[in-house]
């Protein structure tokens, strides 16, 4: 078993992972959107049913981009209030006083 503090400081680690991750496809996703958004309107834009599908894939696309803030957010507002409250460090139960508390 890893150490509490060890544990603790891969959880965080996991947290600032994902968040680099949403913010790198974020930048990624503007950036593809913006280069090739013009041209793919002017060639497929013509058409009534490919004007649908085109507003529809970028609604999806944007969904998606909320879902995943969501979770970056939620973790960063976790790791806010763990730290705040001391829990990260503090409160993580070792296995010395999981054992003095044990009824066996």
């Amino acid at each position: 078993m890893l150490a509490p503090r060890l544990e603790v400081f891969l959880m965080i680690a996991t947290r600032m992972e994902r968040a680099a991750v949403v913010v790198g496809l974020t930048f990624q996703d503007g950036v593809t959107f913006g280069v090739y958004w013009p041209a793919i309107w002017q060639a497929w834009g013509r058409n009534t049913w490919a004007q649908m599908l085109l507003l529809l894939f970028p609604a999806i696309w944007i969904g998606t981009l909320v879902v995943l803030w969501r979770s970056v957010i939620g973790d960063l507002w976790q790791t806010i209030v763990e730290r705040r409250h001391g829990s990260l460090l503090g409160s993580v139960p070792t296995e010395d006083r999981l054992e003095g508390s044990r009824d066996v």
